[in-house]
């Protein structure tokens, strides 16, 4: 009976949560910047990106292509590719472009912000999956789905993902969904002793090349795995399978941008050019808003700072378990990578790094609680077995001694039969 609740409570949960998140979506206002940019770069397909230098080049080299293949389609389906979108006037404020009336078609932007929700819940369930497999291996399968949704608590309920990643046009969204995608793979082979063979290594590359073709700073899942493969192969396979994980996520990502094989310009130049434009903004940003240090920053962008000192030693604890090692080195570059490389917390450049840090955090320390709670019951299992009866272990019949009948004082021998002190065997009965 316990067991039916769970499978329906967990689904009708999921169920609730989503259609609150995308009434909360469609609540949001529009956004009269990103949204109008998004939507006329939507309208058209990443491979409408000629000529150097233009309009839709800039667009292409401006954000990789993942989000506009993903909005494009939406919108084609839906009909909506021709409503009229005034630009921007970027010299005026958010609120003089509102009255202008400088808006984008509130119909397009509920679509593209459809495709967050999807991806976001994507990405959450893909979560729930990798804790999953990871307290599987310690509470048992019965109880690891209401574990792990514990797991993904503090994610479904992040103000800046819900608010400022899933709520807004851009390519934050997408981005979460292939990260989580990566780690679940990754665990999952990695709990097969599979995550260092060729094919898989193939698999996660392409993986890795999905996350940078969705934005730049995906690039750190690739990092994240030429390290684990450096850190856990052997002979030449330490410099083989790092190169081809390499080889293979450079593919995937130029598949996904046709602006590399444009033609006219060497295929290196748009990434180039996209590298250049990530730090005219960031230069940009620097000098708008002044400088600020490394203790401010921290406090602004990491809002929970408090608790990191509880998943970092969650985190010691859980070292030794069986699936750490991939979660870990996604955690370790996700969050250090995302670090050091935004200079403001922008809300929308703060999702990666929640990612990195609430959901390692909270499943050690899920893990923890479940680990404790499962011991529990097995020393409560083994002391009733003790106390009721022999239990026999591998093909043993293991003793019960009786209790001693001077109380525990006296000839130690007291309380056997035969008088030597040797407990009577009992056949093992079934449970």
């Amino acid at each position: 009976m316990r067991q039916a609740v769970r499978r329906v409570a967990l689904p009708a949960l999921a169920v609730l949560y989503g259609l609150l998140l995308l009434w909360q979506t469609m609540a949001t206002p529009l956004r009269p910047f990103d949204e109008n940019l998004w939507y006329l770069r939507s309208c058209r397909w990443p491979a409408e990106c000629r000529p150097y230098g233009g309009w839709l080049y800039n667009a292409a080299v401006d954000v990789p292509a993942v989000n506009r293949w993903a909005y494009g389609a939406a919108l084609r389906l839906s009909r909506l590719t021709e409503l009229p979108c005034p630009r921007a006037d970027y010299s005026k404020s958010h609120a003089q472009n509102i009255l202008e009336g400088r808006l984008p078609p509130w119909q397009g932007v509920m679509v593209m912000r459809s495709v967050n929700v999807a991806a976001y819940l994507a990405t959450l369930a893909l979560l729930w999956l990798t804790a999953r497999m990871a307290l599987g291996c310690s509470v048992g399968t019965a109880r690891a789905s209401a574990w792990a949704a514990l797991a993904v608590v503090p994610l479904a309920f992040s103000k800046i993902q819900v608010f400022d990643v899933v709520a807004r046009a851009g390519p934050d969204a997408l981005l979460a969904f292939a990260m989580a995608a990566m780690l679940a793979a990754w665990t999952y082979w990695h709990l097969r002793a599979e995550a260092t063979s060729l094919k898989v290594v193939l698999y996660l590359g392409a993986l890795a090349g999905l996350a940078t073709g969705a934005k730049l700073n995906g690039a750190l899942m690739v990092l994240a795995l030429v390290g684990y493969l450096v850190a856990y192969c052997r002979g030449r396979d330490r410099l083989v399978k790092p190169l081809a994980a390499i080889g293979v996520s450079l593919v995937a990502f130029s598949l996904l941008n046709p602006v590399v094989f444009m033609g006219g310009v060497p295929p290196y130049q748009p990434l180039l050019d996209m590298i250049q434009r990530r730090l005219h903004i960031i230069g940009m940003r620097q000098e708008w808003t002044g400088p600020m240090g490394w203790l401010e920053f921290t406090r602004t962008a990491v809002p929970a700072w408090p608790v990191l000192p509880l998943f970092a030693a969650g985190l010691v604890a859980a070292r030794r378990a069986q699936w750490f090692r991939p979660v870990a080195w996604w955690c370790a570059l996700l969050t250090l990578g995302t670090f050091f490389s935004i200079n403001r917390p922008v809300p929308a450049y703060l999702g990666p790094l929640e990612l990195g840090l609430y959901f390692p955090g909270s499943l050690c320390l899920v893990w923890l609680m479940g680990r404790r709670s499962e011991r529990d019951a097995l020393d409560a299992l083994a002391l009733v077995c003790r106390r009721k009866m022999g239990v026999e272990l591998g093909g043993r019949e293991v003793g019960v001694p009786e209790p001693r009948l001077d109380g525990g004082k006296g000839d130690p021998r007291a309380g056997s039969r035969d008088g030597k002190g040797v407990p009577e065997r009992v056949k093992a009965q079934p449970l």
